[in-house]
């Protein structure tokens, strides 16, 4: 019997490309999944150093005189 498989079987080039493909995109899936994982600790550290510290106020700015000019 003849089905798609058997007819259009893939080159030994493009099967080889498939799988560098395959390999490739599970190594970018594993260091995305690592890079997330280290965004959510370290925005877990921010928010829980953010909370640590009281509020300050800024400081007051001062009013300057002005200078006088041509006396």
């Amino acid at each position: 019997m003849l089905t798609k498989e058997t007819l259009f079987r893939p080159s030994k080039k493009e099967s080889q490309a498939d799988e560098t493909t395959a390999a490739a995109k599970g190594i970018i899936a594993q260091e995305k999944a690592a890079q997330d994982a280290k965004t959510e600790r370290l925005r877990a550290a921010r928010l829980a150093k953010a909370e640590a510290q009281p509020e300050l106020k800024p400081p007051r700015q001062t009013k300057r005189s002005k200078s006088r000019q041509g006396d």
